[in-house]
């Protein structure tokens, strides 16, 4: 295609040249060729050929002079021993108010100076060769002038257009690689961010993530890298906040230095204009697009419709990974239910059992706290962030067991189900447990999360079921016990095979891995890097002779609690 263009411009070229009966060339914004000359005069021969400084050089002066030209202009001839009086056409060619070629004319001598170029022909001290090529040349009149410079503008439009065809062709070609990347879910993002920074001019281009109201320079393309990646801010009052509030792409103009931009100011950089895309995972806006350009301040229509072309390719390419990441996490919860429910027959101890629970639910459910609440007054509950004190949840369990069993004595339908409240400043879910048709007790979870209610839901009523199953056969040794406060660290991990396997570190690992912690976090929170937890994983996924994850999940349930 890009052959099969620049033929077409040629031809285009050509064809011109013949109707106006001039030298016609085209060069990019920089002064590289883009076509090949059409009409060469000999004037233009001895100009190009015969020249001390080379002919591009000459051009890349004259570009330097008209950076900002908008139509057809007149220009000296440089080289040209009588050039005052001979001279040639240039006109830009312009897609989205942008010089992307310009179009050369050469070369006439003006009428009101023409007695004066033929005069300095005749002089002694002109090269002989110079005289036929400059005497050849068309003296033109201010119509007829007029005349060439609204031909040349046509042509210019027609390149125009042609050239748009072939940067939008190109474009669709990078997006339809790009898409195929999506679908193979391998997005590259600072392929994308190279593509677009180069595609729309732009001075720089990144992406931010938003956690918790905190937004956070994940790539960043542009003056400064090292210093604004990885910087992070308060989303309030910023135009950040302005695009999460909306949901939807926002751009601005003649900006400058502003206080909304104040990761780019502290590092010394000017915004001409600025864009902000939100990238919505799973429906809530989890990650930003966005970019702008140091001085100039605009973006034209077709650059902003470009830019959310590939702010959805980035969306589509996160919410791929999301999705994974969630199916993943899916299976290995399934595993994890499946493992339990064939470890559960060996536990002979009622307090086991609903330790087991409480730290099972956590990690299908992750949770501020999760507490089992009997019929005969007994509680486990495991404190994981400390966020709730442990006195509320002793008081919390008191309050639930009293409201759930009294009120059973009289409505015997109650609690057959699930339900979902908002306590202590998030969302708790609170699940029944049923053997066979008495209710035993409650499940119950305050969430880390406001979200995927449904999902938590269906995981804890799937415990729940497991956990009925497995209490039937020890009713005879249920019975009332205190209230008692599990230790996460020094209860959670209790086997002697697991602690003769692992090193204190690796169960410290394993023990952020059941909590269904990422290598990142797992990392943050011990303060190792991410390859030390990767060397951790790997020994333990030796150790324990699992391939994965799921696997590693699974067997701790196994191991920790064959021996009860």
């Amino acid at each position: 295609m890009l052959n099969h263009s620049k033929m077409l411009l040629q031809n285009l070229q050509d064809s011109f040249s013949a109707y106006i009966n001039m030298t016609l060339y085209m060069t990019d914004q920089d002064g590289s060729p883009m076509t090949n000359m059409s009409g060469i005069s000999p004037f233009v021969e001895l100009l190009v050929y015969k020249q001390k400084l080379p002919f591009l050089s000459q051009l890349k002066k004259i570009i330097v002079e008209y950076p900002t030209i908008t139509t057809c202009v007149v220009i000296d001839v440089m080289g040209c021993p009588v050039y005052s009086g001979v001279k040639g056409l240039l006109v830009p060619v312009i897609i989205d108010e942008k010089i992307i070629s310009y179009i050369w004319c050469w070369a006439y001598i003006e009428e009101g100076v023409s007695d004066y170029v033929k005069a300095g022909i005749k002089l002694d001290e002109l090269k002989e060769d110079w005289k036929y090529p400059i005497y050849q040349l068309p003296v033109l009149t201010n119509k007829q002038l007029q005349q060439k410079k609204e031909q040349l503008i046509n042509m210019a439009s027609i390149c125009a257009e042609l050239l748009k065809s072939k940067r939008e062709l190109e474009l669709l070609n990078v997006e339809e690689h790009l898409l195929n990347a999506v679908k193979a879910t391998n997005v590259h993002y600072y392929q994308l961010l190279e593509i677009m920074k180069k595609n729309e001019n732009l001075d720089y281009a990144g992406i931010a993530s938003l956690t918790d109201e905190t937004v956070k320079i994940k790539a960043f393309i542009g003056p400064l890298e090292d210093s604004i990646i990885g910087c992070s801010f308060i989303k309030a009052g910023t135009f950040f906040e302005d695009v999460s509030s909306c949901k939807s792409m926002k751009y601005w103009e003649y900006i400058g230095f502003d206080p909304r931009l104040s990761f780019l100011m502290i590092n010394g950089i000017r915004t001409g204009c600025f864009f902000c895309y939100p990238i919505l995972i799973n429906n809530q806006v989890g990650a930003f697009l966005f970019g702008g350009k140091t001085i100039e301040n605009r973006l034209s229509p077709y650059s902003i419709r470009r830019i959310g072309i590939v702010g959805s390719i980035v969306e589509m390419g996160m919410n791929n990974e999301w999705l994974k990441t969630r199916i993943d996490l899916h299976l290995m919860k399934l595993s994890i239910l499946m493992e339990i429910s064939k470890s559960v027959t060996t536990i002979k101890n009622v307090q086991d059992m609903l330790l087991l629970m409480t730290n099972i639910a956590n990690s299908l459910v992750p949770s501020h706290f999760t507490s089992i609440t009997t019929k005969f007054g007994s509680f486990e509950f495991l404190n994981v962030t400390n966020i709730i004190n442990d006195m509320t949840i002793k008081e919390y369990c008191q309050n639930l067991h009293d409201q759930t069993f009294k009120t059973e004595k009289t409505n015997a339908t109650y609690r057959k189900s699930s339900r979902i409240l908002e306590k202590y400043e998030t969302f708790m879910i609170e699940c029944p447990i049923y053997i066979d048709d008495s209710l035993f007790g409650m499940i119950s979870v305050s969430l880390l999360e406001s979200i995927g209610f449904k999902e938590a839901e269906a995981y804890l009523n799937s415990l729940s079921s497991i956990c009925g199953l497995a209490l039937k056969p020890l009713l005879k040794k249920l019975k009332q016990k205190q209230i008692k406060s599990i230790e996460v660290e020094k209860e959670f991990i209790k086997s002697s095979p697991l602690m003769g396997l692992l090193t204190a570190r690796e169960l410290e690992v394993l023990r952020l891995i059941v909590r269904g912690r990422s290598n990142k976090e797992i990392g943050d929170e011990l303060y190792i890097s991410k390859h030390t937890v990767k060397n951790h994983i790997s020994n333990i996924l030796n150790k324990l002779e699992v391939n994965d994850r799921r696997q590693i999940i699974a067997a701790f349930y196994s191991l920790n609690y064959k021996n009860f």
